[in-house]
């Protein structure tokens, strides 16, 4: 009997603000409404899927973050949005990416 499997893969997920969007980025999004969901769309697939793989682009840490610097906000993730990518049915994340060591 042969087994399949289902394999969703996504690229450059971004909970951060981009240099271009601080203060109207996704994490400004998240701050603003904690209702918002960034993944609504795509949940259903990435959930029904058995592996969901994403690349995540940003970091996920307010360690030394400095709110008067753009450079330290942009492209930095809120810890508290770490439930958001569970949720939305990612269960493999990659940070082999640029952005690694940004922060």
């Amino acid at each position: 009997m042969e087994q399949l499997s289902v394999l969703s893969a996504v690229g450059d997920i971004n909970l951060g603000d981009r240099a271009m969007m601080i203060g109207l980025g996704v994490r400004s999004r998240i701050s603003q409404d904690p209702n918002y969901d960034p993944f609504q769309g795509v949940r259903q697939l990435l959930t029904e899927s058995d592996l969901s793989f994403g690349n995540l682009e940003c970091v996920i840490s307010d360690s030394g973050l400095d709110d008067n610097r753009n450079d330290s906000r942009m492209m930095r993730a809120a810890p508290e949005t770490l439930h958001l990518l569970k949720k939305g049915g990612f269960n493999l994340l990659s940070v082999a990416n640029n952005h690694i060591m940004q922060h």
